[in-house]
């Protein structure tokens, strides 16, 4: 009973810390987001999502992902950090045109605003929470487990305030925008932009429910962008489908759309473990136990193919990087 209690108190000294910290630091809110009228360069989210080539699954990678060094411009992009309102229009004609670097700049700084939108709504529903209830009933033994959640509060915080400039005044169109325009970096060859899409969520899908499209686009390209992005030496990919492959991603969309499937899982995994650098012995344990878990269900042929899977794309994908792989995936930084 006292251990409940504790756990109790400690979670309303939480939030009575949490509300505290946020009203006292929390700044001006970005300007609302207006239903600006649309230029005839501008993209709204409908008319770009369908614009987006389907693919039927059957062409393999190279006829979906366009090349990007045949699509590169030699426009100069606008400065980091410029109102993504200002440069909304011309990145995402620039994108259309087959712009690689103009459409992952546009995917990114969209990214950018919904994440800052997203934590401007956290930490504002925080600051409204009611601090009366004092400090002083909350045993001091308890104080230092507050502190994770007032550093994480603080990060976000400090990520709006960061990004106000750039995403101040965007319209709803706009940010809704943010998975088609990463699509569209991703298919012309931004392994960045591949990676993000790759690692979409539902919840990282801002009018999903206006554009049940989307989630046909994502079916029909995920992996075939998965594909192209292992191809050119991506270690974030490798690492995501090994851990799809092998049902710990049964959460998110990649591994909804792989499933569990023992036999990819042991090439990817066994990949995975080839580019790990010497020093990374624990996380090599690890592989190791995974793959003798996959293995139960594989045949010794079964096996000898996917060794030599892997062992291939090792060589002729990662030979610029090939102890890059990580103990750690993070999809889509930012």
């Amino acid at each position: 009973m006292k251990r409940k209690q504790a756990w109790i108190m400690l979670g309303c000294l939480v939030a009575i810390l949490l509300a505290l910290f946020v009203a006292t630091r929390i700044g001006p809110p970005l300007e609302p987001r207006t239903n600006l009228v649309k230029t005839k360069a501008e993209v709204p989210a409908k008319e770009f999502a369908s614009r987006i080539p389907h693919t039927d699954g059957k062409n393999d990678s190279a006829n979906r992902i366009v090349n990007r060094s045949s699509n590169n411009s030699s426009a100069p992009l606008p400065p980091e950090g410029t109102p993504l309102k200002q440069t909304f229009a011309d990145l995402a004609q620039r994108a259309e045109a087959g712009d690689v670097a103009a459409a992952s700049r546009l995917a990114k700084d969209t990214r950018t605003c919904v994440r800052t939108s997203q934590m401007e709504t956290d930490v504002a529903r925080i600051a409204r929470q009611d601090p009366k209830e004092g400090l002083d009933k909350i045993p001091s033994e308890l104080l230092k487990f507050a502190s994770a959640e007032l550093n994480a509060e603080q990060f976000k915080l400090d990520y709006v305030k960061r990004n106000a400039p750039l995403c101040n005044g965007l319209s709803q169109d706009q940010y809704n925008s943010m998975f088609p325009n990463t699509l569209r970096a991703a298919q012309l060859g931004s392994l960045a932009d591949a990676n993000c899409f790759v690692g979409t969520s539902l919840a990282s899908m801002p009018g999903l429910l206006d554009h049940p499209e989307w989630l046909v686009n994502y079916k029909d390209n995920a992996l075939s962008i998965a594909q192209m992005a292992v191809e050119r030496g991506s270690w974030t990919m490798a690492e995501t489908l090994a851990q799809s492959y092998a049902g710990n991603l049964s959460t998110v969309l990649i591994g909804k759309l792989t499933g569990e499937d023992a036999a990819m899982a042991y090439r990817y995994l066994s990949l995975w473990r080839l580019g790990l650098p010497p020093s990374s012995n624990d996380m090599k344990n690890i592989l190791d136990r995974e793959l003798a878990d996959a293995a139960r269900s594989l045949t010794p042929d079964q096996l000898g193919a996917a060794s030599d899977w892997a062992q291939n794309a090792y060589l002729n994908y990662f030979n610029d990087n090939p102890a890059g792989a990580t103990d750690q995936v993070n999809m889509c930084p930012n």
